[in-house]
């Protein structure tokens, strides 16, 4: 009986088998990889294995989705289009390839819709098509599909939340949430849904009203744990002292440290520094303690404890460099004004009177993006062995040498433009770089304009003032760390462009 020529001899059987095993195994050791951050390290190995199998399809599919890990989005974008081409049917490979155009700044509408004919129940694809057509100017088209999706899927969550957050950025704000009550009205019971809607409304503040939603939450659906924490959150923020701690009373012991901040949030702000101090204390040993960090290095520095210092000691902690003049700042200032295309911030956002970017910046391969990149990367690692080997800060044990950045956006305010104070629990250490600013009549008087470092938030009476501002001018950039309170101050009308990014720890 004849054979195939491959298999004509037991070696070259054997060496297909190999093949394939080495490839299957360099397949599974990626994953494992990417589960724990360390994407980095296959980067090699992926490379020599698609030079040594250039038409398996899986092989270029990973090695696009390590690139699209470390941001590096032109190779992305190159391996995931031959994996396309090797294997055109594969919804997973169109999906990946679609995401990496979008983050890479290509149009990525036509990929998603590609990706939509090969898993149109897939719900990522549906939302990275729906940011696809906001980033390419077509806002409204995609709030208009996103309805369409969700009145025959209301229970889809994601679908509601990105619908909301279009639909306030578009200029929208009475439609903000509509989809989630037209869905509630079909499905009363929903808890899930009863808390996509009270997660909507505390990101634009609105407490009033969701202490009002709870109360018919309750009544229709019935009691739960989850309505008892955002009564209690309601509750707290509208001034109600009284059945606001008699809520976080019953839910005692709190071991959730998301909850366990709004009770923080709730002792401090009526002044109860002391009990505010053991919740905060409780979660020092806690994965996620730089959401708690804060608000509890506010409370020691009312309190006096000098466990505050190694928050508190700016100068040590702040840098500042002006490094302007090595790129060139009305290129970038042209091609990131292409970019805001929403006409206001974003739900859940510190900016107030401006607009934000969606999506890695650092991933889109503009010139004038990628040369910022690079430089803020450098000056970055000055900054971490330059003020940071001698400094015993609990959130700076990365390597100095290595840069991963855990998100890269822009912001454009505009008169009357500021950022509300927060921080950034994701990173260790967060940015602004300034790429333009209005001139000093239209800014104001001083500080207008500027940034403040070390004020909590004005809602919460603490009654702390910045620890220091900084002058914003063109070309400088100012490190801090992630935790640290930082706002800016309104200022009278012009323009004030940033690229902002948060560092997150290197694996050690």
């Amino acid at each position: 009986m004849a054979c195939r020529p491959f298999f004509c001899s037991f070696s070259n059987w054997m060496a297909f088998r190999l093949m394939v095993t080495d490839a299957d195994a360099i397949i599974e050791r990626v994953r494992a990889a990417r589960r724990v951050g360390a994407s980095e390290d296959v980067l090699q190995a992926l490379k020599e294995a698609v030079r040594t199998n250039s038409s398996d399809a899986r092989l270029w599919h990973a090695l696009g989705l390590v690139y699209r890990d470390l941001a590096d989005s032109r190779p992305a974008v190159d391996a995931l289009s031959v994996a396309s081409r090797l294997m055109p049917s594969s919804a997973a490979i169109a999906h990946a390839l679609a995401r990496a155009t979008h983050e890479a700044g290509g149009a990525a509408y036509e990929l998603f819709e590609n990706a939509r004919r090969l898993a149109p129940a897939d719900g990522a694809v549906l939302l990275g098509r729906a940011a696809a057509q906001m980033a390419e100017g077509r806002g409204h088209q995609a709030i208009a599909d996103l309805q369409i999706i969700l009145h025959s899927n209301s229970s889809w969550i994601e679908g509601h939340e990105l619908l909301a957050s279009f639909q306030w950025m578009m200029g929208e704000r009475d439609a903000y949430g509509a989809s989630v009550t037209a869905a509630l009205a079909g499905l009363p019971k929903n808890h899930q849904l009863w808390q996509c809607y009270f997660d909507l409304l505390v990101k634009v503040e609105r407490f009033q009203e969701l202490d009002q939603r709870v109360t018919e939450a309750r009544r229709i659906a019935g009691e739960a744990r989850v309505f008892q924490v955002y009564e209690a959150v309601s509750a707290s923020e509208i001034g109600d002292d009284e059945r606001a701690s008699k809520l976080f009373d019953v839910m005692q012991p709190i071991q959730q440290i998301g909850l366990a901040v709004r009770h923080i949030r709730h002792e401090a702000r009526y002044g109860r520094f002391d009990q505010a101090a053991a919740i905060g204390e409780r979660f020092l040993a806690d994965q996620a303690v730089q959401q708690m960090l804060p608000y509890l290095a506010s409370v020691w520095r009312i309190l006096g404890d000098p466990r505050c210092e190694i928050f508190d000691n700016t100068p040590q902690l702040v840098g500042i460099y002006d490094v302007g003049t090595e790129i060139d700042l009305s290129g970038l200032a042209r091609v990131l004004r292409q970019l805001h295309v929403a006409k206001a911030e974003m739900a859940g956002q510190s900016v107030r009177g401006g607009t934000q970017t969606d999506g890695p910046l650092f991933s889109r391969t503009e010139p004038e993006i990628q040369n910022l990149k690079r430089l803020v990367a450098t000056t970055v690692r000055k900054h971490l062995r330059r003020n940071l080997a001698q400094f015993s800060h609990p959130l700076f044990g990365s390597k100095p040498d290595v840069v991963r950045f855990a998100g890269s956006w822009s912001v454009r305010l505009q008169g009357a433009g500021h950022h509300t104070p927060h921080i950034h629990p994701e990173g260790y250490l967060s940015s602004a770089f300034y790429v333009t600013v209005p001139e000093p009549p239209q800014r104001g008087v001083a500080p207008s304009g500027w940034l403040a470092l070390g004020a909590p938030p004005p809602e919460l009476n603490f009654g702390l003032s910045p620890q220091c501002y900084v002058e914003p001018k063109p070309g400088r950039l100012v490190l801090f760390p992630s935790i640290m309170w930082h706002g800016t101050e309104p200022f009278a009308a012009g323009e004030r462009m940033t690229v902002a990014f948060d560092i997150a720890p290197a694996r050690t």
